[in-house]
Parts: structure tokens; C-alpha cells; sequence
């Protein structure tokens, strides 16, 4: 598991995944009220996507399709969001 990552507004990282045929999911907590965070896999033409978070809401989400790509995570919120993953 990575190290948990505490974005605050506008703030972004990238987290690696794992090689092809095999699982990585990344997760998400919310911070004091309802957030939203923006995950992109980092290849062309991919969207974003987003997700919202009520106060301290956990979410985990299959990236197993990003295998081998990097995947960035933006908090596009007004609260403080943690983001890690199960790979390192």
C-alpha cells in the first residue's frame, strides 16, 4: 500500500499501477464535508473522472484498466481529500 497523500484544494499527484493482469485500486477518503476529487489514467484521449465524497467518506475504485500507466488524482473540492493506493 502507498503512503496516504493529503491533497488540499487544487493540489494533485500521481500514483503508478500495477503490470498488466493484475489489480490495483485506488482510494479515497473525504475530508470534513462533501469533496470532490478528479482521477485521470495518464494516456491519450482517457477522460477524467470524477467522484464525490461526503464528510469523511471512504471509496475504493478498481484502476486495474490503467495497468501499467499512471493515474493522477486532483482534489477539485473546497475540503482536504487523502488519496493512496494498494500498489507501491
Amino acid at each position: 500500500m502507498s503512503d496516504r497523500h493529503r491533497l488540499e484544494p487544487g493540489q494533485s499527484r500521481t500514483f503508478t499501477t500495477r503490470p498488466v493482469g493484475l489489480n490495483t485500486f485506488l482510494s479515497l477518503r473525504g475530508g470534513e464535508g462533501e469533496s470532490k476529487a478528479v482521477w485521470k489514467v495518464e494516456l491519450c484521449c482517457k477522460p477524467e473522472n470524477n467522484v464525490t465524497l461526503e464528510a469523511e467518506e471512504p471509496r475504493r475504485i478498481d484502476i486495474s484498466a490503467a495497468a501499467g500507466a499512471l493515474v493522477t488524482v486532483r482534489n477539485a473540492g473546497f475540503y482536504a481529500i487523502e488519496a493512496w493506493t494498494d500498489y507501491v
